[in-house]
């Protein structure tokens, strides 16, 4: 893909075509693709940022998003010559996104997806979403998401229901009951799990029964357990 900008003073500060080109080519080759909207996407968590591109040739599309899959913050729009365009969340600087396909290269480098005879990525199958699976990709789409695991359903078996189980883990909760979650977020997410944990033996709340029954009880509450597990700098993802 080569990238035509009608104008490139329309492109975030620091980015140029050939970026851009680059940028695709690593989304196109190593991001996880949705047969029913015709993207490629990849994801990063710290900073959190996720980057898709069109699987269709003849137009060019490139969305760079922000925290929250979204582009809250306004976003840089450029046309490409072809007809497509590029929307880039304001919030998300140039530095970060460069880092961000240099840290996926490193990945899939060590994973023997790039050619060590001439530098070239190579695609692997197996990124395609699987017909019939629930997909990892839309359901998990914000840092340490865990899903919750039903009382009558085995976390193993709820895995494989997954399109990209191996991309999976079982999060065992300490109040009781299993999640999934990210394999990359199971560190993090145990961590504030077990700091959350201490937190309410501090405020009295080792019995869960005891937990405030009001509304406005429980967001207090869970406002003041944000606070300490933000000055705790926990590991997040």
């Amino acid at each position: 893909m080569a990238y035509e900008v009608k104008n490139e003073k329309d492109l975030p500060p620091g980015v140029t075509a050939a970026f851009l080109d680059d940028l695709h080519n690593c989304i196109f080759m190593f991001g996880l693709e949705n047969t029913e909207d015709g993207m490629r996407r990849l994801r990063h968590t710290e900073p959190e940022i996720t980057v898709c591109v069109s699987t269709d040739h003849a137009i060019s599309t490139l969305l760079v998003f922000g925290e929250g899959g979204q582009m809250t913050g306004g976003c840089y729009c450029a046309q490409f010559k072809d007809g497509g365009m590029l929307l880039w969340d304001k919030r998300v600087p140039f530095a970060a996104v460069k880092l961000f396909v240099a840290k996926v290269d490193a990945l899939f480098l060590k994973m023997g997806w790039i050619d060590l005879t001439n530098g070239s990525r190579v695609r692997r199958g197996h990124l395609v979403e699987k017909p019939g699976k629930r997909s990892v990709e839309r359901t998990f789409t914000q840092p340490r998401a865990v899903l919750i695991v039903p009382p009558d359903k085995d976390a193993q078996a709820m895995r494989q229901e997954f399109d990209h189980p191996d991309e999976l883990a079982v999060f065992v909760s300490s109040f009781g009951g299993e999640g999934l979650c990210r394999s990359e977020d199971l560190a993090a997410i145990t961590a504030r799990h077990k700091a959350a944990a201490g937190i309410l033996s501090e405020l009295g709340y080792d019995d869960l029964t005891k937990l405030p029954k009001d509304t406005e009880g429980i967001l207090a509450l869970r406002e003041e357990i944000e606070k300490r597990l933000e000055a705790l700098n926990l590991p997040k993802g």
